[in-house]
């Protein structure tokens, strides 16, 4: 396929006194076609960026009204996860709920994931703007669909990149949530997640630092 030279011009975002997590925005003075727009999430070569909120169902007030509107949105309702305690589930009306609610919010323009923390903290994992309109964090990762059955692609990250390879080949099915909520799979299909964290990180969840 033939190349096409084109200008851009860059702004890189800043957020608080934070000093990782910042997102730089493109503008292409001819961009080579429409981007993903409102394409699933699971598509090969999405890409979207995952903030932490301290309001999830605002973000869901903003969707309805986009929707009365007729502004083209693509979302999921939030969706209740237990990341991090599944050896310790909650018990339900006797103890506090320690999870999550996420969801997805695609626009022509933006893929964003969304998250609000319930009954627990990390304290190096996202850090709130409460004066912005989301109440907001930082980018606390960012998230990339790709199809590379020997993994070669992934080894820039953490040899070339210097990340650190915090989680490598989980395997999320069609009877997982986020399977089936998140990335719409089918009974059968399956997908497979490495995750790389900023290197001042750990694969001690309590110590993880976002990025």
């Amino acid at each position: 396929m033939a190349t096409k030279s084109s200008s851009a011009r860059a702004v890189r975002l800043g957020h608080l006194d934070a000093d990782h997590g910042f997102i730089r925005l493109m503008e292409w003075a001819q961009p080579l076609n429409d981007g993903l727009e409102l394409a699933p999430l699971r598509g090969l070569g999405s890409r979207w960026v995952t903030q932490m909120t301290a309001n999830l169902l605002d973000v869901m007030n903003h969707i309805v009204e986009a929707e009365k509107a007729g502004l083209p949105v693509r979302y999921i309702e939030p969706q209740w996860d237990v990341i991090y305690q599944q050896q310790r589930p909650g018990r339900p009306f006797h103890g506090p709920m320690v999870g999550v609610r996420e969801m997805y919010l695609l626009q022509p323009l933006a893929r964003q994931v969304f998250f609000e923390r319930f009954n627990y903290s990390l304290p190096h994992y996202g850090k709130l703007n409460y004066s912005c309109l989301f109440q907001s964090s930082q980018a606390v990762h960012f998230g990339l669909v790709l199809e590379d059955e020997g993994k070669e692609t992934l080894r820039f990250y953490d040899e070339v990149l210097g990340l650190l390879r915090a989680r490598d080949d989980i395997e999320y099915t069609y009877d997982t949530l986020s399977g089936r909520a998140i990335f719409d799979l089918q009974p059968g299909e399956r997908y497979y997640v490495t995750d790389f964290d900023d290197p001042r990180s750990s694969t001690n969840w309590l110590e993880m630092r976002s990025g």
